[in-house]
């Protein structure tokens, strides 16, 4: 190759490098490393605590191996809600906030199920599709709570089916007069990072 070909060869490589690059998808967001790549959440009752699972009337049970709530003593714990129809099962389409409006719509029937309302909510767990989210899911999800919303977490996952942009449980407290049944909740071994991949 003479000398005169050389800056045509560095052309044709750089061309070829850029067309490479367009070719490989681009991330919308950074996701961050971990060995952490399983959540185990655990909690304990005790064999003498009263259980009760909390099903609203006309809904369906679920088709998986969980309960969409279950009251032991006065802690209601909320499975996580997808953008459902609880008579049937089946998704509720719509944009974030359409679906987010729906699982708070599904939290309240729960709620009243179990002899509670959105005020004795004291735990609500977030899961999101899109690293943009949460101002749209705020939107929705804070008048519900009024000026003393619940402790929350947030966390970027993948969802487990394109039907569904967002996820959320809850836990919620109401003591019966003169109770005195608490429920101990163990910490989560191997938490999700708040910038990171989750399995719903």
């Amino acid at each position: 190759m003479c000398s005169s070909d050389l800056p045509k060869a560095a052309s044709r490589s750089a061309a070829a490098s850029v067309r490479e690059k367009r070719r490989r998808p681009r991330r919308r967001y950074q996701v961050e490393r971990s060995s952490t790549k399983r959540e185990i959440a655990l909690v304990a009752a005790a064999g003498t605590l009263q259980k009760q699972v909390i099903l609203p009337p006309g809904w369906r049970k679920p088709a998986g191996p969980h309960s969409h709530a279950v009251k032991a003593g006065d802690t209601l714990f909320v499975s996580g809600l997808l953008s459902q129809d609880g008579r049937d099962g089946g998704p509720v389409p719509g944009t974030l906030q359409v679906q987010t409006k729906t699982i708070l719509d599904n939290l309240g029937a729960i709620l009243r199920a179990a002899s509670m309302d959105y005020g004795d909510v004291v735990a609500a767990r977030l899961f999101f599709a899109g690293e943009n989210d949460v101002p749209a899911v705020n939107a929705v999800y804070n008048p519900y709570f009024g000026k003393t919303p619940p402790a929350r977490h947030g966390v970027h996952a993948r969802m487990i089916s394109g039907d569904y942009l967002v996820t959320l449980n809850f836990v919620a407290v109401k003591p019966a007069a003169g109770s005195s049944e608490r429920v101990a909740v163990a910490g989560a071994v191997g938490t999700p990072n708040q910038i990171g991949r989750a399995h719903v």
